[in-house]
């Protein structure tokens, strides 16, 4: 059976062009420059995921760029151990994918929706945690959100030191405190393993903890994200020694 699309809804050009002002406004932003003939290859997925109850966690899919998220399906394998902080579509991604999933939650509220569709749906392979900021005048560990100023969230980010160095396959690093959640990351991550970093175009996420990957590969991507109508860049590491 065909599928029946709303090709005035898919080809309104009110939206055309705003996504290829978020198109422009991403290549003045950024070094890195999105090609327009690759970025129309997402406008598609992204137009979709603008429809009510078409959000990350309905649709089970990371709250990052496509690219990003073709390139993760793509190097995805049944035996993988995955940690993750920030829980959401990229929880259920991950479960129908890979071995284990370990993923911190610090929003109380958002913890339980994941939650309840976890039990949902069955689902055995994944692990969450919700583990929210502490009340003090944190040194490090903090957020750059100013609803968490005074707060730290040292527990949350240390909730990875419960396992062993070289666990995990892949590290995804979407949630708060995320320069401390890199550091943390890194040795917890195996030979070939991938850390990911979503929002990397904000500098101050890899300005202290940059000269620690010198012996990982990078992957910078950058185009639209479910959901929204600006466009991101996610940046993927791969270690190699």
């Amino acid at each position: 059976m065909l599928l029946k699309y709303n090709y005035s809804y898919m080809f309104n050009i009110k939206t055309i062009k705003n996504y290829f002002r978020a198109i422009k406004r991403a290549n003045k932003e950024n070094t890195r420059k999105i090609p327009l003939l690759k970025a129309w290859e997402y406008y598609f997925k992204w137009k979709k995921h603008l429809k009510v109850n078409m959000g990350p966690l309905n649709s089970a899919i990371p709250w990052i760029n496509f690219a990003a998220i073709d390139y993760l399906t793509m190097i995805a394998h049944s035996k993988m151990k995955i940690f993750e902080y920030g829980s959401g579509g990229s929880t259920l991604f991950w479960a129908n994918k890979v071995d284990e999933v370990y993923s911190v939650e610090h929003e109380k509220d958002w913890a339980k929706s994941v939650n309840e569709i976890i039990i949902q749906k069955d689902i055995k392979n994944v692990f969450c945690f919700h583990i929210e900021a502490e009340i003090e005048e944190p040194a490090d560990f903090i957020s750059d959100d100013e609803n968490y100023i005074g707060r730290s969230f040292e527990k949350y980010v240390k909730k990875i030191n419960d396992f062993p160095d070289g666990f995990f396959d892949i590290v995804m690093v979407d949630g708060r405190a995320r320069p401390s959640c890199v550091f943390y990351s890194l040795h917890k991550i195996k030979v070939g393993g991938h850390l990911v970093l979503d929002n990397s175009d904000r500098s101050y996420y890899l300005a202290k903890n940059l000269p620690l990957f010198q012996k990982w590969t990078r992957q910078d991507f950058l185009g639209p994200v479910p959901s929204l109508e600006h466009f991101c860049m996610t940046t993927i590491f791969k270690r190699t020694l």
